[in-house]
């Protein structure tokens, strides 16, 4: 089995790492380890990392500063001892089936640069928005011409690839979106059809509160 690193990045999750961290300990298949990037937290994140320390194989980098995702994402990816790197967001939820989902991914192609799975969009209230839409290494490159159709919750990448990429220096909102474009400059995508993300959706949340930037950064 290839050695699994999941990479979670928070900045004051109180209200909502519980239930993501709980969701990551539920999987049917675990993972290796669980690189957490305390980005700054001023809230009770610490105290919840700690009571999760003895139940998940949790590693923790502290930023005694907010540096933000892009240079934390960099900064733990370079700490994580597995191969294969999941992502969930603090804020989200995994199905029991998530890593093994993307493990049999891994499986049919080990030379894949991207690994996705379908996710259902929620509101705050777990009110159904709709499901992620299908995709498939066919067609994502012109998907992603026009918006980005990947959920990070349901990822997995290679850190050798990350690596080696030459990333934008300056970017703070669509780092995603750029990671994904490179990743498959590279080569293809996996999908798995089935849903294992709950992708929450918060009216409050940065891209809609910063909407013309992001935007601009994105295009």
């Amino acid at each position: 089995m290839i050695k699994t690193s999941l990479l979670l990045l928070v900045s004051n999750g109180e209200k909502y790492l519980n239930r993501a961290l709980l969701s990551v300990y539920n999987q049917t298949v675990k993972l290796d380890e669980v690189l957490i990037v305390n980005d700054g937290s001023n809230d009770q994140t610490i105290n919840i990392i700690n009571r999760w320390s003895d139940r998940l194989p949790i590693k923790i980098i502290h930023n005694k500063k907010n540096i933000g995702t892009f240079a934390s994402l960099k900064k733990g990816v370079l700490k994580c001892s597995g191969d294969l790197i999941f992502r969930i967001d603090h804020d989200d939820q995994w199905a029991i089936n998530h890593v093994e989902e993307i493990i049999k991914l891994y499986f049919e192609d080990k030379n894949t640069k991207l690994f996705a799975t379908r996710a259902i969009y929620l509101d705050e209230d777990f009110n159904f928005i709709k499901y992620s839409r299908y995709f498939s290494d066919k067609d994502i490159r012109k998907l992603l011409l026009w918006d980005n159709p990947i959920v990070q919750s349901s990822t997995a990448f290679f850190k050798k690839d990350f690596i080696n990429l030459n990333r934008s220096p300056d970017l703070y909102y669509c780092e995603d979106y750029d990671l994904w474009i490179r990743l498959l400059n590279l080569g293809k995508l996996k999908f798995c059809n089935k849903e294992t993300v709950k992708y929450f959706v918060y009216k409050n949340s940065l891209s809609r509160r910063k909407k013309n930037r992001f935007l601009i950064e994105r295009f």
